[in-house]
């Protein structure tokens, strides 16, 4: 038997524990964490005909609680009602067990993790059915269905959490290419782990021609002046040697033809429980910002002349205002001397 969901694999148990045993009954139920401590019927084999319904069997320490299967649960051992017609803790479930042919019942609790999640519930139609021998046997088979349901979960969770990090591949992969600046990944030796395509396009390479090549050596190689660019020195290498993010807002990444490309980067470490394993690279093309800050660095000089040269002209013309002035003060006093002479 290889069942490849939890439901299937209770619905078989329970099958063959009936057509191979020879059972009346045969279901498994989990206990519930509610007010009540309700058993969940989940899985059944067998003549049923509506008793789990009616039963309402519960884990707790009352009335409803006090069949096998209510005890296994809450005891942690297995239990057994060798005769439902004299054993008065059935008396809640008498009837409608002996109308439908139950005359003993086995509780066997379910175990995962040393946690009781539930049981799994037997019923013969002859009363005493259940010796040490054939509990043992059911008690291996319990736990062979617990150990099933245990692998099961496990596949189940394992496939949930690779469906999750498909998901967030994509996700991440949308995100990517359809960045607008350049993200590159690097591995702790400098190498390209991933390019995004604006990445590779601001760079003029495809993106297969950059993962598993050395950064540095190809697009940061040489400072603005052309001047090697040692890679110690490099705010890139630092990030992934000394776990630090470093920013740089005025630099320049070398294309593949040999033409530099004006960036501003951030250069982010990555770790991964606690370790450091290399460092994602944004940057931005800033050529643009970079033609409108000389442009406006140029009219700026303009102004500053432009002002210099009125101020210049203001001053000569203030001061050519001041020796006209003089000027015309050395003529009235030359008139007020002339009068003076006349008048002698």
């Amino acid at each position: 038997m290889r069942a490849t969901q939890e439901s299937d694999l209770l619905h078989d148990i329970c099958r063959i524990i009936v057509e191979i045993g020879g059972y009346r009954l045969a279901w498994v139920g989990f206990a519930e964490q509610d007010e009540a401590k309700t058993v969940r019927p989940v899985a059944q084999a067998g003549y049923e005909e509506g008793y789990l319904e009616k039963a309402r069997v519960t884990w707790s320490d009352t009335e409803r609680g006090q069949c096998p299967v209510g005890t296994a649960i809450r005891t942690g051992s297995p239990d057994i009602a060798r005769d439902v017609r004299t054993d008065p803790r059935l008396k809640p479930w008498r009837d409608e067990a002996l109308k439908r042919g139950y005359h003993s019942v086995a509780g066997l609790p379910l175990f995962i993790d040393k946690k009781n999640i539930g049981a799994l519930a037997i019923y013969a139609a002859e009363p005493d059915v259940f010796n040490t021998d054939e509990m043992e046997l059911l008690m291996e088979l319990t736990n062979d269905l617990a150990y099933g349901i245990k692998s099961l979960r496990i596949s189940a969770e394992r496939k949930r959490a690779e469906e999750v990090i498909e998901r967030l591949h994509r996700q991440n992969e949308m995100v990517l290419n359809s960045a607008g600046e350049g993200i590159l990944g690097l591995d702790i030796q400098g190498k390209h782990t991933f390019v995004n395509p604006s990445a590779a396009n601001m760079l003029g390479y495809v993106v297969e021609e950059l993962i598993g090549q050395p950064g540095h050596a190809i697009w940061h190689h040489s400072k603005t002046d052309e001047s090697p660019y040692p890679e110690e020195e490099c705010p890139i290498y630092e990030a992934c040697k000394d776990g630090v993010a470093h920013h740089v807002t005025d630099e320049v990444f070398w294309r593949k033809d040999g033409t530099s490309l004006s960036v501003e980067y951030t250069s982010t470490p990555i770790l991964e429980d606690g370790r450091l394993i290399g460092a994602v690279v944004t940057f931005k093309d800033i050529t643009e910002r970079k033609k409108v800050e000389e442009a406006l660095h140029k009219s700026e000089e303009e102004l500053r002349k432009r002002v210099k040269e009125l101020e210049e002209f203001y001053d000569m013309a203030v001061g050519r205002e001041l020796k006209m002035k003089e000027i015309k003060e050395e003529i009235e006093s030359l008139k007020e001397e002339l009068e003076k002479y006349k008048k002698s």
